[in-house]
């Protein structure tokens, strides 16, 4: 075990990516088709959520009026 690190077994340090791993995974994941569904939908989701905050408009100056009760509930 003399003269024997833990780099020579391969394994990766804990604190620095492998940056060619990391290539390759992200290269087999953008050939996936699914990834690319899965983004779109992602994507049109988020537009989909912005679409109605816009719509709706709430400036945050809500003004609400009080509603009375009408005659046949007055005591």
């Amino acid at each position: 075990m003399r003269g024997m690190h833990i780099h020579t077994f391969g394994w990766m340090h804990p604190h620095s990516p492998d940056w060619r791993s990391l290539g390759i995974h992200l290269g087999h994941l953008a050939r996936d088709s699914r990834f690319w569904i899965v983004l779109a939908l992602a994507i049109l989701f988020g537009l989909m959520v912005l679409l109605s905050a816009v719509l709706v408009g709430s400036d945050g100056s809500v003004s609400m009026t009080p509603i009375y009760p009408m005659t046949p509930y007055l005591p």
